[in-house]
Parts: structure tokens; sequence; C-alpha cells
């Protein structure tokens, strides 16, 4: 099984939910947001040797699944063989430089990986 072929639709729901404890995603945006989802896991799946960082709603996205523990699990294991860790900058003592390489090797890879920039939106 692939990131692209995981079942999400209640990771959208629950986005797009006024029970969403941040701003809501709109039914317009969800689909986008998703694929992004899709394809950054990818990213991580296929390249886990490099450092790699979501942009801001990639990672609202994946807080959203891992919120969803037994499903995220559940995908986890069948795209990656195991669980995929997500390791949030440390706020006490941040590392500004390596989240800005992780996050340019996100950029490249991706535009490599899809013939197409990292599309940035809702605070990216």
């Amino acid at each position: 099984m692939t990131a692209f072929e995981i079942d999400l639709e209640c990771i959208n729901a629950y986005l797009c939910s006024n029970s969403y404890a941040l701003t809501p995603w709109s039914q317009d945006h969800i689909s986008t947001l998703e694929l992004l989802y899709r394809r950054f896991l990818h990213l991580i799946v296929t390249h886990p040797s490099t450092p790699l960082a979501p942009s801001s709603c990639i990672d609202e996205y994946w807080h959203a699944h891992i919120l969803h523990t037994r499903r995220y699990i559940n995908d986890c294991t069948n795209i990656a063989g195991g669980y995929i860790h997500h390791e949030p900058a440390d706020s006490r003592n941040p590392d500004r430089e390596s989240l800005k390489v992780a996050f340019q090797n996100t950029c490249d890879l991706y535009e490599q990986t899809f013939g197409e920039p990292l599309l940035i939106f809702r605070d990216d």
C-alpha cells in the first residue's frame, strides 16, 4: 500500500468540522491539503535518510492524522512498515538552520518528484 491509497476521509471530515479546535478547513481546500499530505508521506517513505520538514499546513494535517491513533499506526504500518515519527522543533532549543535545511529538502524533492513546486498556503 502507498500513501496514495490510505483512506483519509475521516481526517478530512475532522479538519472541516466545527469540533476542530483550530479554524476549520473549507471543503474547497481540504482535497488540496490531503494531496499535499499524501505527497509528503510519500517523500518520507521514499527518502528515509533525508531530513524533511512539512509546511505548516501539511504539519496541521499530520497532527490531525496522528490524533486518530489507531488509524495513524495502521496507515504507517501499511505504507512504511512501521511508525512514522513526528519530531517537532524544540521550542526550548530551536535549531532553525536544521529546520530550514529540512524544509528546503522537502521543497526540492517535492518538485523533483511531482514536477511542480510545493504549494504553500494558509500561514506557511
